[in-house]
């Protein structure tokens, strides 16, 4: 039998030895019977699960799963082909936070309807919501045994989050005695009440350890934890539980729930025995608020069958259940425990029937638009989490799924790596440096600034997982060469977790957080309760308005750009600016619609992006050559989210200097223009509750999917939306929104969708409204003139892509004829310098010897045509100018990188990537490596071909790179692989006509030979 998590001893400093954790037995579900399950191990062998028998009552399970499911068996017992298990967990990789698990235990019964509604439930900005936050901060304080006054205390709080606490109503001065109050009683819990007990060390204290438990399908991040595992602090700040009689605090139910599960976590994926933990629940609200929780019981058993019913919603969810799901919600059906009916009625009715009530009172359209799309969400969710089958896509599942070695190879996990010696800061330990052990191996990840990851320990010579240990979530705060910088989301005071040692080593992978798709299902609510102008405008049921008395208020100075602002202007709810490559979308277009905008008094302005790169070239216009603000701005996001040039602008920089709530109101009011990705407003809603903004631009509008604009242009402010219009700017032929699910998948059917151009779920609202309005000029424009390319590179991308609609502006480098080649040059050299655009052939290496996702003779060729460029510039050599590599693989990306350090370690500074990652750039050379050696790779080559809205093919990917290049484009690849891929075959008949084409052995194209 493959029995899983049981094959090595986890290997942690714990006190007392080395622990083992329980066994775990994977199966896949072949046969579900009332009274029984029929399933199979890893070796094929069919074992019958028993649903009643000495480990309780589980013919529950019957009525939740279905064959193909996977379950695991924590502590299996066999007999024969008979199979028990002490826990049945359902779609383990379907990791559930053990939080949203306790949610869904209320007074009056548990439901997994309650995480459904949870996810529904607008945030808000309440007083206790802010004292809960900030008694996690007192405590963390308490904890790192700093000894702060108060109103330092504050000062820090109100540095993350003075948006917030701005936008509470209910915000009183008790706030502040109520703190103080909470502050002593968490002193006095953590110096007394845990000192007392004989044993807690504070020297091995760790603040907010996250766990991943595929065992048991759960993870989660505890309050305070020791680092033997053996000392747990779960703090509240809200009252305990009424009880008739004054005996003693009483502990809620939903929070002896949240302990035993990580108790759970603790005791089989760990090996800690019950008797050896010493688990407490903190009110901090009470003085004597430390209360003591024993093993965990019958409670655990219903908190497991509750976390595998949301597994198993989640999964109903994806696919056809969702609308029969939300629709049977009722107050009554919530109600499994009658002792807390008048609880029900009270308190929670009123609350449930209101959220529902938009979902009952929408129209037939809007209701079939937010299930379809609720499902979609569902389903980008669980892909998410679990991952594509058959495409190599894992989700965040591929942590425990996909081998260590095959991950370090796509980029996607960095091991082997040593800890620098730690230091504190104010903060505590917040910085953590790990070191590669090949110099030049850090850059050649998929890991980026800003990124959120996981770091772990493990022993040295091992083979790294997350689940053996608890991890530090953190974000990548620089990468060179050889080290990364991470920066702990939980700053620690403990350095003997940090104790650099040569029998350990460290790793890091991606992150993932629910909350990203949590404010995606309340967007999609939020539309449910948006101005009926606003719903009929997006639903398509209402012409866009249009008030063609406005004038401009400033000279543009280019007659195209005054006719693109003015339309823009007198379009009253929304407008389409369709921006080919290298026609000035930013610099022309949305900078002069800003301009006019911010020329009509008291006016406001959002500035959006998919991407925070193209949030700080929004950001580029607004400031001058010196770093001043021409327009006075506030980013939103974090400080590594934002380039260097940006970060003074950030609104957290900016509310740190604000001296109470009031100030930070005055502030927001003040400031006409604020920047940010969607996911970063999305990730700070209040702004919109604090501000009316009069529009909203968009950019790269066709790469955002439309659930993700819910959250801006459904929102309200009052009576009003809180945005008023909005300006949509992007390229419906460059790349598309990244989506996960296939195309079968996400498609629409229902007839009164397609009616309103919603063909498929992928579709950026971009593309729906000009499927809707196609050229209609009072809300279609598209920029025609393109500065960029030269002539003979655009050429083939005007004609194939655009209709030939593209003009040049043109300027000076556009037109200019070739140089020519200097006497004695070789052909290399010469190739490079004099062609505009040429197809370079590479040999067939399909012999089987060449992994698919490398192509080490086009890495070599592709480094000599840069070693080439470099040559020819000479003293203008400028790697983030003059060059750069566009290839599909991150295994590609390091195979260039190598053969450009093999000829001159200089090369190693020219960006080598992906399309996705330069969409938005430009080199004045470009080469483009296909890398492709077979026919099945094509399919991810040209995966974003589709037809465009005259029904001609247009390849998104291979049109960004393309059209990057300013001056000379190469592009490289096997003919016969190519021509299999009609628009590739196109390109190759157009270089052989225009005598582009160069087909020469590599040894002699290296060498210039030709």
């Amino acid at each position: 039998m493959n029995i899983t998590d049981n094959d090595t001893p986890l290997a942690t400093d714990m006190a007392g030895g080395t622990h083992t954790p329980a066994a775990c037995l994977r199966v896949r579900v072949l046969r579900v019977t009332a009274g029984s399950i029929t399933v199979t191990d890893g070796d094929g062998r069919r074992l019958e699960l028993c649903l009643t028998g000495a480990t309780g009552d589980r013919t529950y399970l019957s009525h939740i799963v279905r064959a193909g499911m996977r379950l695991n068996l924590v502590c299996p017992s066999t007999e024969g082909c008979r199979a028990d298990a002490e826990i049945v967990v359902v779609e383990p990789d379907c990791l559930i936070d053990v939080t949203a698990v306790a949610s869904c235990f209320e007074p009056y019964g548990e439901s997994p309807a309650l995480f459904v509604l949870g996810r529904l439930r607008p945030r808000v900005s309440a007083s206790a919501v802010m004292l809960g936050n900030f008694a996690s901060q007192l405590l963390d304080e308490e904890v790192h045994g700093r000894q702060d006054e108060y109103a330092g205390s504050v000062r820090k709080f109100f540095r993350h989050n003075g948006l917030a606490m701005a936008a509470c109503s209910d915000l009183t001065p008790d706030f502040h005695a109520e703190a103080r109050r909470q502050r002593d009683n968490i002193a006095h819990a953590i110096t007394h009440g845990l000192a007392d007990t004989g044993c807690w060390r504070s020297d091995g204290a760790v603040v907010e350890p996250s766990f991943i438990c595929e065992m048991l399908g759960l993870q989660g991040r505890m309050d305070l934890m020791q680092d033997d595992l053996k000392v747990l602090v779960e703090q509240k700040s809200g009252k305990a539980a009424w009880q008739p009689r004054p005996d003693g605090l009483k502990a809620h139910d939903k929070h002896r729930v949240q302990l035993m599960l990580y108790m759970a976590v603790l005791h089989y994926a760990f090996g800690i025995a019950y008797s050896e933990m010493h688990s407490y629940l903190l009110y901090s609200k009470y003085h004597d608020g430390l209360l003591r929780t024993d093993r965990p019981d019958g409670l655990l058993a219903r908190a497991m069958r509750l976390r595998n019913a949301i597994a198993a919603t989640e999964l109903a969810c994806a696919g056809e259940g969702a609308g029969r799901l939300l629709w049977e919600i009722t107050p009554e059906r919530l109600v499994t425990d009658t002792r807390g009916m008048a609880f029900m009625r009270r308190f929670a009715q009123p609350r449930i029937e209101a959220l529902l009530r938009p979902l009952h009172e929408a129209s037939l359209l809007e209701r079939a638009y937010y299930l379809r799309m609720y499902r979609f969400v569902a389903a980008e969710h669980l892909l998410a989490k679990t991952g594509t089958t058959g495409c190599g896509k894992a989700g965040f599942a591929s942590v425990w799924l996909t081998p260590a070695a095959e991950k370090i190879e796509s980029g996607d996990m960095m091991a082997s790596m040593t800890l620098d010696p730690v230091s504190k800061d104010e903060d505590g330990i917040s910085r953590l440096t790990l070191r590669t052990a090949d110099k030049g191996s850090a850059d050649m990840t998929n890991f980026r600034t800003g990124d959120t990851v996981i770091a772990y320990p493990y022993p040295a010579g091992g083979m790294p997982d997350a689940r053996r240990t608890f991890v530090y979530r953190a974000t990548v705060e620089d990468i060179a060469t050889d080290k990364v910088t991470l920066r702990l989301r939980a700053p620690q005071s403990c350095a003997r977790q940090f104790d650099p040692r040569h029998d350990r080593s460290w790793a890091i992978e991606h992150d993932f957080y629910d909350s990203t798709y949590t404010s995606l299902y309340r967007s999609l609510h939020q539309l449910l309760t948006a101005t009926r102008r606003r719903r009929d405008i997006l639903m398509a049921q209402r012409a866009p308005g249009t008030d063609t008395s406005l004038s401009l208020n400033r000279d543009c100075g280019n007659g195209d750009i005054s006719t693109l602002v003015l339309r823009a202007k007198q379009a009253r709810d929304f407008f389409v600016v369709i921006g080919p490559p290298g026609t000035g979308k930013t610099s022309l277009g949305m900078l002069n619609i800003l301009l006019e905008e911010l020329s009509e008094p008291g006016t406001s302005v959002l500035l959006l992006a998919y991407t925070n790169r193209a949030v700080d070239e929004m950001c580029s216009k607004l400031i001058d050559d010196t770093g001043q603000p021409v327009i006075d701005f506030a980013r939103l996001g974090s400080g590594l989210s934002a380039a260097e040039a940006y970060r003074p602008y950030l609104l957290s920089e900016r509310m740190a200097k604000a001296a109470n709530v009031g100030e930070v109101r005055r502030m927001i009011a003040g400031i006409r223009v604020f920047a940010g990705t969607v996911a970063s407003l999305n990730a700070a809603p209040q702004l919109l509750e604090l501000k009316r903004f009069d529009l909203a631009i968009i950019d790269e509008a066709s790469q955002i999917p439309e659930p993700h604009l819910l959250s801006v242009l459904a929102a309200r402010h009052g009576d009003d939306d809180a945005v008023a219009r909005w300006v949509m700017i992007g390229d419906d032929r460059q790349l598309p929104a990244v989506v996960a699910q296939p195309h079968g998948e996400s498609a629409v059917d229902d007839p009164m969708l397609r009616a309103i151009g919603l063909t498929d779920c992928r579709l950026s609202l971009f593309e729906r409204m000009l499927k809707v309005y196609g050229d209609d000029p009072r809300v279609v424009f598209m920029l025609s003139r393109q500065g960029r390319m030269h002539d003979e590179i655009a050429d083939f991308v005007n004609h194939s892509f655009y209709g030939s609609r593209l003009a040049s502006v043109p300027l000076p480098h556009q037109t200019a004829p070739a140089p020519t080649p200097p006497a004695g040059c070789d052909g290399l050299h010469a190739m490079m310098l004099s062609r505009r655009f040429v197809f370079v052939a590479s040999p067939d290496v399909s012999d089987g010897q060449m992994p698919a996702k490398l192509n080490l003779c086009e890495a070599e060729m592709i480094a000599a045509m840069v070693a080439a460029t470099r040559d020819l510039e000479g003293d203008k050599w400028d790697p983030g100018r003059t060059v750069g590599v566009i290839v599909p693989y991150r295994a590609q990306i390091a195979a260039v990188r190598a053969a450009l350090d093999r000829r001159d370690s200089a090369l190693r500074h020219v960006t080598v990537d992906t399309v996705e990652r330069y969409q938005g750039s430009q080199r004045d050379t470009i080469v483009y490596g296909t890398t492709v050696h077979d026919a099945t790779q094509l399919a991810f080559l040209t995966e974003s071909t589709a037809p465009d809205r005259d029904g001609h093919p247009v390849d998104r990917k291979l049109n960004v790179a393309l059209t990057r290049a300013r001056l000379h484009l190469v592009v490289v690849g096997n003919p016969a692989t190519l021509a299999q891929a009609p628009l590739y075959a196109q390109l190759m008949d157009y270089a052989r006509r225009r005598n582009a084409y160069l087909d020469v052995p590599p040894e002699r194209f290296c060498r210039g030979d030709f």
